[in-house]
């Protein structure tokens, strides 16, 4: 069976993704994505566009690895054999390309010279332009949990394409003390980041997820896992689309994206992603012990699919599009102006936790209300809701979200019909409301902006 997948096309600015996103799966396909060139040969071959000049070129065959102080075509007598040698002969600000051709998994760890906590020009790695470019999996670092200190450092992985497989690696992992990282316009199963629990300094840190396509990834794969994050400092997840993560048993506890750790995760900013087919949830957000939790959270501008894979037995587990579950509190949580499929929303405090919030709040989105289960310490404001209101200033009810909506059964949340046709339109004060929406489009300055993901 071959699965169509929708591709990322990098040119010198990263390739804006869809507005519009339609249901995929397997032989589906994102609507209006840029520029799919996906095989219909059997055999899922994706040409990616990157770069054509680097300082340094990778290719399978290897070379001498010699650096060019200037961007350079392809010569392979000098290529490095691996990702990892290419970074060992970079310097920060280098451009790295890598030729068309299938490479095994690749790991790169720290190197003297390019290590560090604080924000430096990156090494960055592109496939060659309009070759096919196969890697079965990037590492950076070798870590777990359980230990590890050889992460890198400065890294961008830009424009890579790995196509599902349930038999070679389709993901990205960020491990212990990798610092100052980004992953932009991917199109591969999932990506993870990985700290010791029990050692901060590990928390891999300035970590940017963007532009990027996640999914598939069948629960029973073992080539991939739910995108997930296990410790972090300084976390942006913005503008990706998760679709696909499902499962095969109703044993199988699978969400889209999971944000879980037994020692917390300090600054964590989840904007302008799309959520679709997640199994379960959408996104999880679980903290096992009793120190303080994930903080501070910002979460806005998303479009939430509600999860319709729940089970049978022994329950149904699947119940809201975010979720979250722990025995201390996640303090400054703010969800603003995110669009939820009909039946979505947060659940505060699932069955479990313990939840104490302090200074969090939701305010702006368009979903199920969930007042019931909040603590004290979460304020409600400006919501469009359905079921009731919870109370707070602003608080709206309607009959059904769909009706706002351009299509929800296809998971278009855009708001429907003329501007001002809506309670939606011009209900949030332009104070509390992100500076733009899930398109980029600017939002009000002064006056109101509108609920939910986007703005008119």
């Amino acid at each position: 069976m071959v699965f169509h997948r929708a591709t990322i096309k990098v040119e010198a600015a990263i390739g804006i993704l869809a507005s519009v996103l339609s249901p995929a799966g397997c032989g589906g396909s994102f609507a209006n994505q840029p520029d799919a060139a996906v095989s219909d040969s059997g055999t899922d071959a994706i040409t990616s566009t990157g770069g054509t000049m680097g300082n340094l070129w990778v290719d399978v065959d290897g070379g001498s690895c010699t650096r060019s102080s200037t961007l350079v075509e392809y010569d392979g007598a000098a290529a490095c054999p691996s990702l990892d040698a290419a970074y060992a002969a970079a310097e920060l600000g280098d451009t790295v390309i890598v030729n068309g051709g299938t490479y095994p998994s690749q790991t790169i760890t720290e190197k003297a010279g390019k290590d560090g906590t604080i924000i430096q020009p990156h090494v960055v790695f592109m496939p060659m332009s309009g070759d096919v470019v196969s890697i079965h999996g990037i590492d950076l670092g070798t870590g777990s949990g359980g230990g590890g200190d050889d992460g890198p450092d400065h890294i961008t992985l830009r424009g890579f394409v790995m196509p599902p497989s349930s038999t070679d690696g389709c993901y990205i992992w960020v491990r212990p003390d990798s610092h100052d990282i980004h992953i932009e316009a991917v199109d591969v199963c999932s990506f993870g980041i990985t700290g010791v629990d029990s050692a901060p300094a590990t928390w891999p840190s300035n970590i940017v997820v963007k532009d990027s396509d996640f999914g598939p990834c069948p629960a029973d794969w073992s080539t991939c896992t739910n995108s997930r994050v296990e410790a972090s400092n300084n976390l942006t997840i913005d503008h990706n689309v998760f679709h696909d993560y499902t499962r095969s048993l109703d044993t199988q506890h699978y969400e889209c994206l999971v944000i879980w750790s037994a020692a917390g995760t300090e600054g964590l900013h989840l904007s302008r992603n799309r959520f679709s087919h997640c199994a379960v949830f959408d996104v999880a957000l679980y903290h096992e012990t009793t120190t303080v939790g994930i903080t501070p959270v910002l979460v806005e501008n998303n479009f939430f699919g509600h999860p319709t894979d729940i089970g049978t037995a022994p329950a149904p587990m699947g119940q809201a599009a975010v979720m979250f579950k722990n025995v201390a509190p996640f303090p400054n949580t703010t969800f603003r102006n995110n669009s939820f499929a009909p039946g979505g929303a947060v659940v505060w405090n699932s069955v479990g936790s313990n939840n104490t919030w302090t200074s969090s709040k939701e305010v702006g989105d368009l979903g199920e209300p969930d007042c019931q289960t909040a603590t004290v310490g979460v304020t409600y404001s400006y919501n469009v809701e359905t079921s009731g209101t919870c109370a707070g200033t602003g608080n709206v009810m309607v009959s059904t979200l769909s009706d706002l909506y351009i299509d929800a059964v296809a998971g278009d949340f855009h708001l429907a019909g003329s501007p001002g046709s809506t309670v939606a339109d011009g209900r949030v004060p332009a104070v509390q409301c992100p500076a733009i929406d899930i398109d980029g489009d600017p939002r009000p300055t002064t006056g109101f902006c509108d609920a939910g993901a986007d703005e008119r």
